[in-house]
């Protein structure tokens, strides 16, 4: 019920053991993500306002996203906008994902401090909200523990 396809999330800064639990958790229950829907095009508005190109201003938001420590895969940048945001006639946002849960609580608690890093890199003073993550699902644990190995390695040389 809870396995996802197509897009990846990224599991929380976790033990091995605690992964792999994730991940055979998340094969039936419904994993939701935890941080704010975006539209692009809102958002273009206004960082373009402040005299920015447009794809180069999206560009920052996501670099500066990912300086806050977000992984890559933590801005699914095809989320079906809820029907009360469709005002722009868009069909897909970002969701700028902070955490991941399951019924509605954290695998890890999310600092009040990211919240607020967030809020001012995405223009905004709302909070973040729980979304189902239907499409979604985590890498394998296997691939993804061996990327981040390497990735730790790599940073140490």
């Amino acid at each position: 019920m809870g396995r996802g396809y197509g897009y990846l999330i990224p599991y929380p800064d976790v033990p091995a053991e605690q992964v792999h639990e994730i991940y055979q958790q998340s094969l039936r229950r419904i994993v939701y993500g935890y941080g704010f829907f975006v539209d692009p095009f809102a958002l273009d508005s206004k960082k373009v306002s402040l005299g920015e190109d447009e794809s180069q201003a999206l560009k920052k938001v996501k670099s500066d996203l990912y300086a806050l420590g977000l992984h890559p895969t933590s801005i699914a940048s095809h989320y079906p906008t809820p029907m009360w945001l469709r005002d722009t006639g868009e069909e897909e946002g970002w969701l700028v994902i902070l955490g991941t849960g399951f019924d509605l609580k954290h695998h890890v608690p999310i600092s009040s401090e990211m919240v607020k890093h967030a809020q001012a890199i995405l223009s905004t003073d709302e909070e973040p909200s729980w979304w189902p993550m239907m499409e979604f699902c985590y890498p394998s644990p296997k691939s993804w523990l061996a990327d981040k190995e390497k990735h730790m390695q790599q940073a140490t040389k």
